[in-house]
């Protein structure tokens, strides 16, 4: 579609992608998930992602009401600490706006846009400080710009896949104390994505956290996906 090609998005054809990993992070801080396990496969239609992470301002041009973080003031730094509720009605203004359908991506597309030849990481298998902003990479910054050039996209073209903030997949599920290893009874939505909190593990495509849809997270932001 020429227009959503104009405003930013990356087409993919869609196919089988592997979700889950059995490499299990590292380190004794992040610990091991069980929501990173068991590895299964499962097909992806046609779709479009958005190249970049959605930005404080182009937030605020559709929704006003917004106080910025103290980790990432900048008007092109992803925009973050809000609820799933109001990503969601971000995409609904916007879809509105542009007489089209936005909405967040669902993890097997993030996955698939992420890592389309099923490697761990964007830029190979093993985990490489240099090529994501997280924790203790040298740069001593919280959130940084969308289109650094100091972080290369992908081949694909995505920006900041998978690190500086991470990010909300579309759905929610109500669980129970303890699964989906939440810490309460609630609705929590599916996050992915390493951040500049994190270790140099948790930038892997196939590892993912969850979030309460009615928490705020200064280290998580969104981008937004279209149907093919």
């Amino acid at each position: 579609m020429a227009v959503l090609e104009k405003l930013g998005f990356v087409y993919f054809a869609g196919g089988k992608v592997r979700l889950g990993t059995d490499r299990p992070l590292p380190c004794g801080l992040e610990g091991y998930r069980h929501n990173d396990t068991p590895v299964r496969y499962v097909e992806v239609a046609p779709f479009y992602l958005a190249r970049t992470k959605v930005t404080n301002i182009e937030y605020e041009n559709v929704k006003n009401k917004h106080r910025r973080t103290l980790e990432g003031q900048g008007d092109n730094c992803p925009v973050s600490d809000v609820t799933y509720g109001e990503a969601l009605n971000y995409c609904k203004r916007l879809s509105i706006l542009h007489d089209l359908e936005f909405r967040l991506p669902t993890e097997p597309e993030w996955t698939y846009a992420a890592s389309p030849r099923g490697q761990e990481f964007t830029f190979g298998d093993e985990p490489d400080i240099t090529q994501t902003h997280v924790f203790n990479d040298g740069t001593d910054e919280w959130i940084v710009p969308v289109n650094d050039p100091r972080w290369a996209p992908t081949p694909e073209g995505l920006d900041q896949m998978g690190h500086n903030v991470s990010e909300m997949m579309q759905g929610m599920r109500h669980t129970i104390t303890g699964e989906w290893e939440s810490e309460t009874d609630g609705l929590y939505y599916i996050v992915k994505g390493g951040n500049y909190g994190h270790c140099k593990n948790a930038p892997g495509i196939h590892r993912r956290s969850i979030a309460d849809v009615v928490d705020r997270n200064p280290r998580i932001g969104f981008r937004l996906a279209h149907n093919a």
